[in-house]
């Protein structure tokens, strides 16, 4: 085989590769980017305070949904969250700020 043809396929089957990593986490981290916190060893955001607001936990629910827990100062909330925005559900009583 003529070597720019050897380079050509090489050139072609990473181009193919890069192609198919961008479709998969368009797909998948798009709609929970908690998604990637599995392969990655942790949850971009989670853990991580913006002063007191904090989310704790993420449950994704399938879709574009998921449950958040939430900490704000000394307080818990679960909150939805979806394609029409992020919805108060309840307050959590019981848990304790670390």
């Amino acid at each position: 085989m003529d070597p720019i043809w050897g380079f050509l396929l090489k050139l072609g089957l990473l181009v193919g590769a890069v192609g198919a990593l961008l479709f998969f986490l368009a797909r998948h981290v798009g709609s929970n980017p908690a998604f990637l916190g599995r392969f990655l060893g942790f949850a971009p955001g989670l853990g991580r305070s913006s002063g007191s607001l904090e989310v704790l936990e993420v449950l994704p629910l399938g879709g574009r949904h998921s449950l958040l827990l939430v900490r704000a100062g000394k307080s818990f909330f679960l909150l939805s969250s979806g394609p029409s925005g992020v919805s108060f559900l309840s307050e959590v009583r019981g848990l304790e700020a670390p």
